[in-house]
C-alpha cells in the first residue's frame, strides 16, 4: 500500500515547514529525518537503503529536503557531498523513474559565482564550489532523467527552527545573549527567506503541476551582517555585537557568491503571491514550544 508523500529531511528547517503543510492539507506522509521518532532514519548516502525505503512507502511524491548542506564540510570533504548530495538523490530519481510518481527537489544560490545577483531562472549557473557543483549536477542529471516530473526550487538564506536546532538564528542567538561579537560577511548578499514561506510556495508549485526550475526566496537583498543585525534586533538581543568583515578575513574554505542571491517575480507571478520580506518573515517565525533567545539553548 503506498502513501502519497515522502518527505525525507522532515527535521530540518524547511523539510519541517512541508510536514506542517502537508499535514494541514490532510495528505498522508511517510517522513525521513533525525532526532524525532515520529521520522524513518534514512541515510541518503546509502542508495540500497534509499531503494528499500521508497519500496516500502512507494509515495507518489517525493519531497527532497534533506542534503548535507554545511558548505565547508563539503569543500573539505567532497566524497561525503557527492554520496549524500549527488548520489543520494540520484538513487531517488533512478526509483522514481522506474516507479513513476513526483519528484520536488531543493537547489541552492550556490550555484551561480556571484559575480551578477542576484539572478533569474534563466542566468548561466557557474558553481564555485563543491557544494553548488554537486548541487548543479544534481539539476542536470534530474531535468534529463525525470523532466516532465521533477520540480526544483532554488532558494537561498533560508531561516526557521530545526528539531537539530542548529538553525543560523539558533546559533546567532546563542552567542549574542552570551554576550560574544559575532563576525559575518560585509560583502556576500542574499535574499533571507522564510522556510515557513518556502514551504507554502514550493506546495503551491508542486499542487499547479510546475516542473522544472523555479526560484523561491525572499525580496529584501541584504548583507550577512546586516540579516544578522536586524535578527538580533527583532530579538531584542545587540545588533552592536554583529561586526561586519570581508570574507576574505574569514578564511571560509569554500569561496562563496559574493552577490549571490535570486529573483523569484517568475514566481511570484505564478503563484500570485508575494513572497515574505525579512521583517514579516521574522514576525511570522514560530520559534518552538520553549525556546527564549535571551535562554541557553536547547542543544
Amino acid at each position: 500500500m503506498s502513501t502519497p508523500h515522502l518527505l525525507i529531511g522532515a527535521t530540518g528547517q524547511v523539510g519541517a515547514q512541508l510536514a506542517a503543510r502537508l499535514a494541514a492539507a490532510g495528505a498522508g506522509v511517510a517522513a525521513t529525518g533525525r532526532r524525532t521518532p515520529a521520522a524513518m532514519p534514512l541515510n541518503l548516502a546509502d542508495a540500497r537503503q534509499v531503494a528499500d525505503v521508497l519500496d516500502q512507502v512507494r509515495p507518489e511524491t517525493v519531497w527532497l529536503a534533506g542534503a548535507y548542506t554545511h558548505v565547508d564540510g563539503c569543500e573539505a570533504h567532497p566524497e561525503v557531498s557527492h554520496q549524500v548530495n549527488v548520489a543520494g538523490p540520484l538513487a531517488v530519481a533512478a526509483w522514481v523513474r522506474a516507479h513513476g510518481g513526483r519528484l520536488v527537489f531543493f537547489s541552492t544560490d550556490y550555484v551561480f559565482d556571484g559575480s551578477a545577483g542576484p539572478y533569474g531562472e534563466e542566468a548561466s549557473p557557474h558553481p564555485l564550489s563543491v557544494y553548488g557543483r554537486d548541487k548543479r549536477s544534481v539539476e542536470l542529471a534530474l531535468l534529463a532523467d525525470v523532466p516532465g516530473q521533477t520540480l526544483v526550487v532554488r532558494t537561498t538564506s533560508v531561516y526557521g527552527f530545526a528539531a537539530c536546532g542548529q538553525g543560523f538564528i539558533e546559533r546567532l542567538t546563542d552567542s549574542l545573549r552570551a554576550g560574544r561579537p559575532v563576525r559575518l560577511p560585509r560583502d556576500q548578499w542574499g535574499n533571507p527567506t522564510s522556510a515557513a514561506n518556502l514551504a507554502e510556495a514550493t506546495y503551491r508549485l508542486w499542487s499547479a503541476g510546475a516542473t522544472g526550475i523555479w526560484h523561491v526566496a525572499g525580496p529584501d537583498y541584504l548583507t550577512r551582517d546586516a540579516w544578522g543585525r536586524a535578527v538580533a534586533a527583532h530579538f531584542g538581543l545587540n545588533p552592536a555585537l554583529v561586526e561586519g568583515v570581508p570574507t576574505a578575513a574569514l578564511a571560509q574554505a569554500a569561496p562563496r557568491p559574493l552577490a549571490g542571491g535570486l529573483v523569484s517575480a517568475r514566481a511570484e507571478a505564478f503563484l500570485h503571491m508575494n513572497f515574505w520580506d525579512a521583517a514579516t518573515g521574522l514576525a511570522h517565525l514560530a520559534a518552538p514550544v520553549g525556546w527564549d533567545p535571551h535562554s541557553p539553548s536547547r542543544t
